[in-house]
């Protein structure tokens, strides 16, 4: 929803031989994370290997909504523990960089 009030601004990157395409929800965000970004942007129309859909909070309709865990949920590096279980990252089907994939 906020990214149709916002007006949409998409970018496209590439990681290795991956695009992801970003979604921004308005300008204001695009221009700012963009910049960083630059070294990145790709110029052709490959299809995205995952697309990421970004807004910011004083721009959605009604705020940001709470996230479904405590503090205490987040183990080392932001990750999220499972029930009795160490926090650990989900493995992605393919790898966007030749690095370990935890």
């Amino acid at each position: 929803m906020a990214m149709a009030s916002a007006g949409e601004v998409e970018r496209s990157l590439c990681f290795a031989d991956r695009r992801v395409l970003l979604r921004f929800a308005g300008s204001g965000l695009a221009r700012a994370l963009t910049e960083a970004l630059r070294p990145r942007l790709a110029e052709d129309a490959a299809p995205a290997y995952v697309t990421i859909g970004l807004w910011e909070e004083r721009a959605a309709p009604g705020g940001a909504r709470a996230v479904p865990w405590r503090d205490v949920d987040l183990g080392a590096r932001g990750l999220l523990r499972g029930a009795g279980r160490r926090a650990r990252p989900r493995r992605a089907r393919g790898r966007l960089g030749g690095g370990h994939a935890g």
